[in-house]
């Protein structure tokens, strides 16, 4: 059985970032553990971005072990090639150690992040507050689904 792995974005908290990237709730559910914690706000686009493109690295073959920081505060994922197929995945606190971690594979992580990208690159659209953040996590979701390759049946 797979790990529950789920990239939570509220939809609703996404604001234009003005001269900056859009800020918005982000937060990562590693099996029961909201990370860094429910309701945190931060600049969504970019983050989401991050772990797309890792994820990518990861899956590719192209790296062994990523670390995606949340841009406020020393919270960070920690990314790392398991067995095949499979990703481990620690959120840590910098200077404080991990906080939760669990194994998921390679798909689940790929469909979590595909899922959370839809649904803020549709509140992007709906909301005007397109970015060129926005288009590069546009850019990292395809080339991740690219790589992902069929949908096993």
């Amino acid at each position: 059985m797979d790990a529950h792995i789920s990239i939570v974005v509220e939809t609703e908290s996404v604001r234009a970032g003005g001269q900056g990237p859009n800020t918005g709730n982000i937060w990562v559910v590693l099996g029961q553990e909201p990370f860094p914690m429910v309701g945190w706000n931060d600049f969504i686009t970019v983050i989401l971005d991050a772990l797309a493109s890792a994820v990518l690295r990861l899956v590719d073959g192209a790296s062994r072990q990523e670390v995606v920081h949340f841009m406020e505060g020393p919270y960070e994922l920690h990314l790392m090639r398991g067995a095949a197929g499979y990703l481990r995945m620690t959120a840590r606190i910098r200077g404080k150690g991990a906080k939760a971690s669990l194994v998921v594979s390679e798909r689940r992580l790929v469909a979590a992040v595909h899922e959370a990208a839809d649904v803020l690159l549709d509140a992007c659209r709906k909301q005007g507050c397109w970015s060129i953040e926005a288009d590069r996590l546009a850019v990292s979701s395809a080339a991740l689904r690219v790589a992902e390759g069929p949908p096993q049946l």
